[in-house]
């Protein structure tokens, strides 16, 4: 992976599947390597069992969706193909729409409003 040097911090947002946990990565990579991804990356976790606020699953569905299904034979292809689908929803300013409210959220987490 190239850092971009000028980043002073990249913030990562993940599922917590456990392969994107720190120690998975230092499994596969040198402890130089490692130290040196982490010293420019804050990885953030959604909840578990909060699928709905995981925006970032959902747009990589949207690429995928859009045409990423099928294999990519380069890294230049795929940041082609990437800027070109990310560019039209851009265009159209293509938003997420919430079928979670918060009306389902205090039904199905009451202990978490009843504080307000």
């Amino acid at each position: 992976m190239e850092m971009n040097k000028d980043a002073k911090r990249i913030h990562l947002v993940l599922d917590n599947l456990n392969t994107h946990k720190e120690n998975a990565l230092k499994k596969i990579w040198t402890e130089e390597k490692s130290k040196e991804f982490f010293s420019h990356v804050t990885l953030h976790f959604t909840p578990c069992h909060a699928s709905w606020l995981n925006m970032a699953e959902l747009e990589i569905n949207a690429l995928k969706t859009q045409g990423l299904r099928k294999r990519i034979a380069t890294e230049k292809s795929m940041h082609r193909v990437t800027s070109e689908i990310v560019g039209e929803r851009n265009t159209r300013v293509a938003k997420i729409k919430w079928g979670f409210t918060q009306e389902k959220a205090k039904v199905k987490f009451p202990t978490l409003y009843s504080m307000n």
